[in-house]
């Protein structure tokens, strides 16, 4: 009987998915599935199936506009786009999985190392060696004469903590993707002065931290962190934001300079220009899309 009963719910799993793309299918568990173990299970096949649509003839074109489990950026003259997600195995680990697709189809997978790497913000890198993030937003700047991509990121990192990643891509081709570049400075009086190839901020999980581009300021903003004891039994010390913003202002010299205090006052919350990660809107997803409400799957 138990059999018999095991059959059904996998024929059943079976009709579900020929209903629908398999990417979205299996997407969907491996976001939401309550057990770690079926949620890597889901990656596994999510990640087969994502590397046949993206091998398949003209795939570039497929802006797979359905498939909400993946973040999709393009560059503004479309001669590539960037996918990214992050799925989350267990409470301390989280796969990152990206690839950079030209328009050609050449598909350049990107490598997760960041577990491996020091010195995170000094680094120049490759696809072999990336940084892990999804990516929620990409926007350009002409420096000396070349495109530079600046993307912003979110990484699950940990169990307490989590990093949120503004990165720079300097060069795409059919064989290599190259991180960092030199552009992001920090001055303080009597102090040589601090470059950086990209930013990253890492923060506790129950603190709301924005990192994106704001219009309005004409600026690259994030949250300012103070040290604090985590809430969580077993965090010790952490960062959280304090309510104010700090950003970067980029000027003739092709440099983004820090500024310290963009107000004068400390909010209770942060201005946010835009709302990704703000855990407010119950139905958008992890970009901060909208979520299509879906039929429930028979059980």
């Amino acid at each position: 009987m138990r059999f018999l009963c095991m059959l059904s719910l996998s024929l059943l799993s079976l009709v579900s998915i020929s209903q629908e793309d398999p990417l979205d299918f299996y997407g969907d568990v491996m976001t939401n599935a309550v057990e770690g173990a079926h949620r890597s299970y889901a990656a596994d096949l999510f990640y087969k199936e994502l590397i046949d649509k993206l091998n398949e003839p003209n795939s570039f074109s497929d802006p797979m506009a359905d498939i909400e489990w993946i973040s999709k950026l393009y560059a503004a003259d479309s001669t590539f786009r960037v996918l990214t997600y992050q799925v989350k195995i267990n409470d301390n680990t989280y796969e990152s999985v990206g690839f950079v697709q030209r328009k050609n189809g050449v598909v350049i997978p990107l490598i997760n190392k960041s577990s491996e790497l020091e010195d995170l913000e000094y680094l120049s890198l490759d696809q072999d060696n990336w940084l892990g993030v999804l990516y929620y937003n990409m926007m350009e700047v002409e420096i000396d004469g070349k495109t530079n991509y600046l993307l912003f990121g979110y990484d699950g990192h940990s169990k307490y903590d989590r990093r949120k990643v503004l990165e720079v891509i300097t060069e795409v081709n059919d064989k290599e993707v190259l991180f960092g570049n030199e552009i992001f400075i920090i001055e303080k009086e009597g102090e040589r002065p601090d470059k950086k190839q990209r930013i990253l901020i890492e923060y506790s999980g129950d603190s709301n931290v924005t990192f994106n581009y704001d219009d309005g300021l004409d600026m690259i903003v994030h949250d300012h962190l103070i040290t604090r004891m985590g809430l969580l039994p077993g965090q010790g010390a952490t960062q959280v934001s304090d309510g104010s913003l700090v950003g970067y202002q980029f000027k003739d010299d092709g440099m983004w300079h820090y500024v310290e205090k963009i107000f004068d006052y400390i909010s209770e919350e942060a201005p946010r220009p835009v709302p990704v990660f703000d855990g407010k809107k119950k139905d958008t997803n992890i970009m901060g899309n909208e979520v299509k409400k879906k039929k429930k799957r028979p059980k």
